[in-house]
């Protein structure tokens, strides 16, 4: 792959360190790091400073990101030194670009071996989209909690523009609506979740007041993580009214087609799963190289393992079908045949909003 200057429209030379690889500009001294990498070179505060306010930039750059060629945005941070200065961040790719002066104890590149000074590697041997050159720890403590839960957690999160007030909206009802029914959850699940058999019960409404029960803690909980890690970027990519329309059907897509699989049986279905699972599609197809990461256990031995979100996502729906499978012979409780009639509708959803947005750059 080669990475372009953003000032010099020229390929960069890429330079490995002790700790890392790093891009530079010969002729206007710029660098490109990737965040992990920086972090190895500077005070990690600074870093992860620069890093919480690319995310939360709305300051788009002049400048294309020399890797995946999307707009950096400009972030005004302290330097390690305590300077406040203008700094190209490509919340995507994780990659940092410094013009010569900037943040001065950042790394230098090292000097090209003497023979070599003509010879420019054009492939990089660990991209800046790569998974490898990304630490996979997190960058905040509460991010030990869902990882010791067998939960991903987002190392590198897509820019977000906007404050995801309906996915927080959201997480609020599915909070008051279990405070509400777990003290009588039987009673409730009954009485408002679908049940195959009765499909137009209560008018036919509990195809949507399912989405708002769950059957215990960990599923309440497991389903508000998946609605919260993932539904503010698909809220910022298609806005409310989508966002809302995505969940309505992607829940109505999985129902239909769990009802399909026993239309006979008398076993409530309740959880918010198949409506996630049209985010969790949406979000993987589109941000298919953010990252996540899993905490791999072995006795007292922890390792996060960093895995791009498509990985993620196929492992994911491979293990739905598998489900699926169980599901139809019987072996299990979970619906996974609503998780994939959620995801087809998020796969949908994409396919659209893609076409939506070549059609406006054409």
């Amino acid at each position: 792959m080669t990475l372009q200057c953003p000032r010099c429209v020229r390929p960069l030379d890429e330079r490995k360190t002790a700790r890392g690889v790093l891009w530079h500009c010969p002729d206007c001294d710029g660098r490109a790091a990737t965040v992990p990498v920086l972090r190895r070179q500077v005070p990690p505060p600074a870093v992860s400073r620069l890093w919480q306010e690319a995310r939360g930039s709305r300051h788009p750059s002049s400048h294309a990101c020399p890797a995946c060629g999307n707009k950096m945005v400009e972030v005004h941070a302290p330097d390690p030194a305590g300077n406040i200065q203008p700094v190209d961040v490509c919340p995507l790719c994780g990659l940092v670009w410094l013009d010569a002066g900037e943040w001065p104890s950042s790394p230098e590149p090292p000097p090209i071996p003497s023979g070599l000074a003509s010879q420019r590697p054009t492939r990089s041997s660990v991209p800046p989209h790569s998974t490898a050159a990304f630490d996979a720890e997190p960058t905040e403590w509460w991010q030990w909690i869902p990882g010791l839960l067998g939960l991903p957690i987002e190392t590198d999160a897509p820019a977000r523009r906007h404050v995801p007030v309906m996915t927080w909206l959201l997480a609020a009802l599915l909070l008051a609506t279990a405070f509400v029914t777990f003290p009588d959850l039987e009673h409730y699940v009954l009485a408002y979740g679908l049940i195959p058999a009765h499909p137009g019960r209560q008018g036919g409404l509990t195809f949507l007041t399912a989405f708002f029960l769950h059957g215990g803690l960990f599923h309440l909980i497991s389903n508000l993580y998946f609605l919260l890690l993932f539904g503010d970027n698909v809220e910022d990519a298609l806005g409310p009214f989508r966002y809302l329309l995505l969940l309505l059907t992607a829940t109505l897509a999985g129902n239909w087609l769990h009802l399909a699989a026993d239309p006979r049986s008398t076993v409530p279905l309740i959880g918010a799963s198949g409506g996630i699972s049209g985010i969790v599609a949406f979000y993987a197809l589109t941000y298919p190289r953010a990252r996540l990461a899993l905490l791999w256990r072995f006795f007292l031995f922890f390792q996060w393992i960093p895995i791009p979100a498509w990985s993620m996502f196929l492992f994911w729906l491979l293990t739905q079908f598998l489900l699926a499978l169980l599901q139809i012979h019987g072996a299990t409780s979970v619906s996974a045949l609503a998780h994939i009639g959620g995801a087809a509708i998020g796969w949908l959803f994409w396919f659209a909003f893609e076409s939506d947005r070549r059609a406006d750059d054409a």
